[in-house]
């Protein structure tokens, strides 16, 4: 591990053309520049090769630099002009890139064309392209031409290159890292390599910072936007009842933990959400086996996930309370997996001012999540934006019953939930009262009052109260079907493991 400071980055990664010191490089980079921190992996798995020659100004000689890739089209060369764009485009779209990468610039996909007005207000000082044609350069700056398998094959996006004097650049991803100040994570992950589907856990520790760092890669680095790849660019975590390949499953317990291995595939609400173009950036905190609610300070094995709302010491309500604190918490996290059973997914999202999705029991597939009880279980997820909610919900519903065309997306009514009492705060219920009045308005649909207490009170008789039952069904069955499920074969084996000690557990 390298460490840069703020002030040292511009030896070690912005080095002038003329100086370009030899020195022997770690396998990853971790620097702070402007208050954030970046982080580059240099192992085989993760960084990218690159035969080159140079072909003008200077000679192949060792150095590393700070990079951006940008990709041209074919029938238009690349110009100072085009370059301003992809620039402006960058800014506005990524978190992770500045044009603190703009030291060396790698142009693919088309040739370079005049290009001497952007390496100079930039202050560039090297230039790879996969082909040469009216290159005009200062004296200063390098020009290498990329050769091999590699060429027109990166993804835009910052990176850091490491020239060797044998003419071979080696590109390594760059990430920005955050810590997990409201402990969200069970942990960060990343791809086992740039095309797999499975994933290792990856923390990357922040000098001075008390809780872990969670590497987030560049927007940029996605497939483009497409009818096939409509999440390109979103970000997402698990929560940690759903399985990932590569990764163990915790299910909010040590022990499970510590007995069980890294999973052989993901949960197929995982894997499709992948294929959709999303990428996944780690596991979140769960109450133990989603069995309950979190009680601020009640869970013994994963301390219980922060709620930034109020004074950071409310509830997160719900058992995918890592997934409802890191999209509350974080800019840099677009949407979070969960699951529900009796409301482990619209709890968090009523609690952290986010937009919830709890299908219709039986549309999607359980396969690889952790089973509460079978007959309610679904997997959701939560989000802090609409039009995100929107993307993801209607990606996710393709090849479903609730895949429907966009013109009939809204529902025949609004529904009001009338079973909760007035708020306390007058000008709270007011607040509400007045959003659900703005949305009839806006929509247009008619709206209507839906009291399920009262409800069910005509079906199972007045004395029958709906809370006690759904209490006893959750109470019943929850129990049973997780010791079939799980419970036995963790005791068998987390017994045998352990000269016969029971597996500690909250629940």
């Amino acid at each position: 591990m390298c460490l840069f400071s703020s002030k040292t980055v511009a030896l070690c990664l912005g080095l002038a053309a003329v100086a370009r010191p030899t020195t022997a490089l770690p396998n990853s980079y971790l620097w702070q520049e402007n208050g954030k921190f970046y982080w580059s992996p240099r192992d085989e798995s993760h960084s990218v090769a690159l035969n080159v020659k140079a072909a003008g100004n200077l000679t192949a000689v060792p150095f590393t630099s700070k990079c951006s890739v940008f990709t041209g089209n074919d029938s238009v060369p690349i110009t100072s002009s085009l370059l301003d764009d992809f620039v402006e485009s960058y800014g506005s779209t990524d978190d992770v890139w500045s044009k603190s990468f703009l030291d060396c610039i790698i142009i693919q996909g088309c040739s370079a064309g005049p290009i001497s007005d952007f390496v100079a207000t930039n202050n560039v000082t090297t230039v790879f392209t996969d082909r040469i044609s009216n290159v005009q350069l200062p004296k200063s700056v390098a020009l290498y031409t990329i050769q091999g398998s590699a060429v027109g094959s990166l993804r835009n996006g910052p990176y850091v290159a490491s020239v060797t004097g044998s003419g071979s650049v080696e590109l390594s991803p760059v990430y920005a890292v955050h810590e997990d100040t409201s402990l969200s994570f069970m942990s960060g992950s990343l791809p086992t390599n740039a095309t797999s589907d499975s994933y290792v856990a990856r923390n990357v520790g922040i000098p001075g910072a008390l809780q872990q760092g969670i590497a987030v890669p560049s927007r940029l680095s996605s497939l483009p936007v497409t009818d096939e790849h409509p999440l390109a660019g979103l970000r997402f975590a698990v929560k940690d009842v759903i399985d990932v390949k590569g990764m163990k499953t915790s299910g909010g317990s040590r022990a499970y933990y510590q007995t069980y291995g890294p999973r052989n595939a993901s949960a197929k609400a995982v894997s499709q959400l992948v294929q959709g173009g999303a990428k996944m950036i780690g596991k979140l905190r769960t109450t133990a086996f989603a069995q309950t609610v979190p009680v601020n300070g009640g869970e013994i094995d994963y301390q219980d996930p922060w709620n930034p709302r109020g004074d950071g010491y409310q509830t997160t309500s719900g058992s995918s309370s890592g997934s409802g604190s890191a999209v509350s918490s974080y800019d840099w996290i677009d949407f979070a997996l969960g699951t529900d059973t009796g409301g482990s997914v619209r709890f968090p999202a009523r609690h952290g001012g986010l937009y919830a999705y709890k299908p219709t029991w039986g549309i999607h597939s359980l396969d690889g999540v952790f089973n509460g009880v079978s007959e309610l279980d679904t997997v959701g997820f939560l989000a802090r934006s609409p039009s995100h909610f929107i993307t993801v919900a209607r990606y996710w519903a393709k090849g479903t019953s609730l895949d429907t065309p966009a013109a009939s997306a809204l529902p025949p009514t609004l529904t009001y939930w009338a079973d909760d009492a007035a708020l306390e705060q007058a000008e709270a219920e007011k607040m509400k009262q007045d959003f659900f009045a703005k949305a009839v308005a806006l929509t247009g649909l008619p709206a209507t009052r839906a009291n399920v207490t009262e409800k069910w009170k005509t079906y199972a008789g007045p004395d029958e109260d709906i809370n006690a039952y759904s209490g006893d069904v959750g109470g019943i069955l929850g129990p049973a079907q997780f010791w079939d499920r799980i419970g036995a074969d963790l005791v068998e084996k987390y017994s045998k493991a352990n000269s016969g000690a029971w597996p500690p557990s909250d629940r």
